[in-house]
């Protein structure tokens, strides 16, 4: 019964990123390092990528994938101070 739960949840893990927003993969910490070098990617501080890692990341810890946290803790803070950033203009 554990083994199926966590397989589920590592399933439900990957699907959204795999399919949905492939920009959301990986750690996010050289994604951010790109970004403030003054490359532009498309799609890297949108909505829609944040509810994909914070999805992705809850399913993989809770499904007992061994993850660390602090890169894709990065993308999401990066992505929360881009768009507060953006509300004044």
């Amino acid at each position: 019964f554990f083994v199926g739960v966590g397989l589920l949840l590592a399933v439900g893990a990957t699907v959204p990123v795999s399919f949905f927003q492939p920009i959301a993969a990986g750690s996010g910490i050289a994604e951010m390092k790109v970004y403030l070098n003054g490359i532009h990617i498309p799609g890297l501080l949108r909505l829609s990528t944040f509810a994909t890692k914070a999805f992705s990341l809850c399913c993989s810890i809770s499904s007992g994938l061994v993850v660390g946290t602090a890169g894709p803790y990065v993308h999401l803070g990066a992505i929360v101070g881009g768009g507060i950033g953006s509300l004044g203009s």
